[in-house]
């Protein structure tokens, strides 16, 4: 019964490339990378939930 089903796995996937494609073109022309905040590196830092660098040294 699980085989029917196998094509609709990959229904989704020319939608997100799309939009991946789309945010990144954004992401290029925006020159984004420059104006990122620069995140202290170590294992105890979690993505998303970091400090930026600057905070971290006044904390």
């Amino acid at each position: 019964m699980g085989v029917h089903f196998l094509s609709l796995a990959y229904f989704d996937l020319p939608y997100n490339i799309m939009v991946m494609i789309v945010l990144t073109r954004i992401w290029v022309e925006k020159k984004s990378w420059l104006t990122e905040p620069v995140y202290a590196s170590g294992w105890k830092t979690i993505p998303g939930l970091a400090k930026p660098a600057e905070a971290a040294k006044v904390s």
